[in-house]
């Protein structure tokens, strides 16, 4: 106390900060560690106010914490049997070792979770990829100690977007047979066996070889951080292989993946509105599907997550310093935001690695104004930005924030022809368009709107008939005025259930915001992600503020949040190894805090019974979503020839009869054959419609917010006396019931 009351006496007789930079340090020290206690304190009051059954749930915080503190004392150990005396910088950590000890608990988790066979597959996937990636960008050079991790990343990146490609195109021509599958990726396997057995060769002498490359860290945090991040992977596996919940993967990611996949190929699927989204993402979980099941889809997802993680620390590494690099990662993987987007088979983690990977590459290119490779580059970047461009229509945004900053910076170079940043980001687009446009111009023939049904008011697709679906999605967040946008990192920490989904930022954004100003990197990296960050986050709040739609953006933020507590530590506390320590405690309690609440509060995220073997696949299913086990009665006791109408539940992901879900997801097809909708206001009618359609069944799900609120109380839905008539109950479980259409 005494030390902080003579920094603040100091502060308030007009001594710089520049000129005594111990008590300037110390202030900040002081400020930064109180406020960071604050929001981790005050946030884990908020949470047990919120929801204050979450102390109950002790079982799955026992086993998360076995789990997590198993992966991290045994990486933890390896890593410090590996350090060795270092000059006065401190010790020498290395990571040789991180590899072998990922692997074995990437095995241990497929032999608990039973999914040996699909991350083989994924392993399989992945290894092709890299070689293709490696054979097509072999002209790009990185001339700097992060070569390996950079080329590794790139090379995956790029193969992947090439093989997106080539089952989109098989999908189109309908060839989507596992054996066609099998012999695409047999054959890319020999073809590139070389470059195969050369990686193969390359990650064997990087687990056992000599440590060559080692990194010295004064606080020795390195160990710490690589020790906690393997254990963070370890728990959020778990969900990632075990069957989905979650409301968009069954209602149409999964679920036209799988019409995909039983029809073998791409087709219109009018009763499913999402269907006509950009479907890259779509197409892979059909491959998934066909080469394995669900499971596989969810592994890829998980797999985007991974690969999103190593951009995240190839950037940060690449311009500013590994110490930057590590903290990033571990910061953008204890978000608990991502642990529920790598837990689904959603797409929002794969579209996330592609923008990131086509901002490396065109931070890459734009770093020469005037090398030969730079348009190459460039293209590759549009390649990648194409592929997220052919998940969702969003990277448009950071590509014109790119655009900008590049026109910006060729202006402020006086030696660099005018026209070079034009041509340069002609290239970019072109080539983002040429791979992207197919899935566009395919929702455009179908329903005269390219991005339907958003922006209706201005395409005007007839079968939109609903209130215009722009990008004024006033019903997410917490306003979008500009004390809204001061009051955001607040407001995302106290209040997550205003911003959609299950997931939140966690505190480290908002504990650590004080320090944000030293992440300036003149000349370097800084001012691009900066850039980027805030236009993508005035794009968010003018528009739909879901928390999951930040996730483009997420890694940048954290590799700018790890550069200033870097920066901080470096020119305010110097050498000084116990205020530095402080800082990191600070920091490891912040990140062990958000994820330590993630994971009891409820078994759908952390579906540790399933994974153990304690519960079935069905059982699990069952008590999450009843609906799964009706399905299963009619796809086990339904012939083919049933059609069933399901009453406001879209999972129709749990069918194999192809359902109509009665909702607003089957626009298109109420509005080409209305006939096949009643209106359920009167039962003759109703009962009429439904025979001339040619339903056998109905299914209703009582526990849908559209009977729970009421908007179904005016319908015969409600009345006894339509059942009685008309329906002839078969199978009830839960709130949801199958009912016989009668013929009368």
């Amino acid at each position: 106390m005494r030390g902080l009351a003579d920094n603040v006496m100091a502060t308030t007789h007009r001594l710089s900060w520049r000129e005594n930079v111990d008590v300037s340090g110390g202030v900040q020290l002081s400020v930064l560690t109180l406020w960071g206690l604050f929001v981790v304190v005050g946030h884990l009051i908020s949470e047990y106010r919120r929801l204050p059954w979450m102390v109950i749930r002790v079982q799955p915080a026992i086993v998360s914490a076995a789990l997590g503190g198993i992966v991290f004392l045994a990486m933890l150990v390896a890593l410090r049997l590996d350090a060795a005396p270092g000059a006065r910088s401190g010790s020498v950590v290395r990571v040789q070792r991180v590899p072998i000890l990922l692997l074995l608990s990437a095995v241990a988790t497929a032999f608990i979770t039973r999914s040996i066979i699909e991350c083989l597959l994924f392993a399989w996937v992945l290894v092709v990829a890299w070689a293709a990636g490696r054979t097509a960008s072999k002209r790009i050079h990185v001339a700097s100690e992060d070569a390996t991790p950079s080329e590794c990343i790139t090379s995956v990146g790029i193969g992947l977007s090439l093989l997106i490609l080539i089952t989109t195109a098989l999908g189109f021509a309908g060839w989507l047979y596992r054996g066609v599958l099998y012999s695409l990726l047999s054959g890319i396997t020999l073809l590139l066996l070389r470059p195969i057995l050369t990686i193969i060769g390359e990650l064997r002498g990087a687990c056992l070889g000599p440590a060559h490359s080692t990194n010295p860290e004064p606080d020795g945090f390195r160990a710490v951080g690589i020790s906690l991040l393997g254990a963070l992977i370890a728990m959020s596996s778990v969900s990632a292989l075990t069957p989905e919940v979650r409301f968009d993967a069954l209602t149409y990611h999964l679920a036209a993946a799988k019409v995909f996949a039983e029809r073998h190929r791409i087709v219109e699927i009018p009763e499913m509105i999402g269907s006509y989204y950009p479907g890259s993402g779509m197409v892979l979980y059909a491959v998934a599907q066909v080469l394995s099941g669900p499971k596989l889809a969810k592994l890829f997802n998980f797999g985007f997550g991974l690969l999103t993680l190593a951009v995240t620390y190839v950037i940060g590494t690449r311009y500013f310093c590994r110490e930057v690099g590590t903290r990033a990662a571990l910061i953008f993987f204890s978000l608990p935001l991502v642990f529920w987007a790598s837990g689904t088979a959603y797409n929002d983690l794969s579209m996330s690695f592609f923008c990131l990977l086509g901002i490396l590459l065109f931070l890459n290119g734009a770093q020469g104004f005037r090398s030969g490779n730079l348009y190459y580059a460039m293209s590759l970047s549009g390649l990648a930005f194409g592929t997220a461009l052919g998940i969702k229509p969003t990277p448009l945004v950071i590509m014109a924030l790119l655009g900008i900053a590049l026109l910006l910076c060729v202006r402020r170079h006086d030696t660099v022809r005018p026209g070079w940043g034009l041509i340069a980001l002609l290239v970019l687009f072109s080539t983002s368009i040429l791979f992207s446009f197919h899935w566009y111009l395919r929702s455009y023939l179908y329903t005269g709107n390219p991005i339907f049904p958003w922006l209706n008011s201005l395409f005007r697709s007839p079968y939109w008939t609903r209130p215009d679906m722009s990008l004024n999605l006033s019903y997410y967040g917490m306003g979008s005025k500009p004390l809204d946008l001061i009051l955001l990192p607040w407001n995302m920490t106290f209040h997550p259930e205003r911003f959609v989904e299950a997931g939140s930022l966690g505190v480290v954004f908002l504990a650590f915001l004080p320090l944000l100003p030293h992440a300036r990197n003149p000349g370097g990296a800084g001012p691009w992600l900066f850039l980027i960050c805030g236009g993508f986050l005035i794009f968010w709040i003018a528009t739909g503020q879901n928390a999951r739609y930040l996730l483009p953006v997420l890694p940048l933020l954290a590799i700018l949040y790890s550069a200033a507590l870097v920066r901080f530590c470096k020119e305010r506390l110097r050498s000084q190894r116990l205020p530095r320590r402080i800082v990191h405690a600070v920091f490891v309690i912040a990140l062990i805090e958000q994820a330590a609440l993630w994971f009891p509060l409820d078994d759908t995220r952390f579906p540790y019974t399933v994974a153990l073997g304690k519960e079935s696949d069905a059982d699990y299913l069952a008590r999450v979503h009843p609906v799964s086990k009706v399905w299963a009665y009619a796809n086990e006791h339904l012939g083919p020839e049933t059609k069933m109408l399901s009453v406001v539940n879209e999972f129709t992901f749990f069918s194999n009869h192809r359902p109509i879900a009665y909702s607003y997801f089957s626009a298109v097809l109420a509005a080409r054959r209305p006939e096949c909708f009643p209106d359920f206001v009167a039962a003759d009618s109703t009962y009429q419609n439904l025979i001339r359609c040619g339903y056998t069944h109905l299914l209703v799900d009582r526990s849908s917010p559209y009977f729970t609120s009421g908007q179904f109380d005016h319908t015969v839905l409600t009345k006894d006396s339509f059942y009685e008539t008309y329906l002839e109950k078969e199978y009830t479980f839960g709130d949801v019931s199958l009912y016989k259409v009668r013929k009368l």
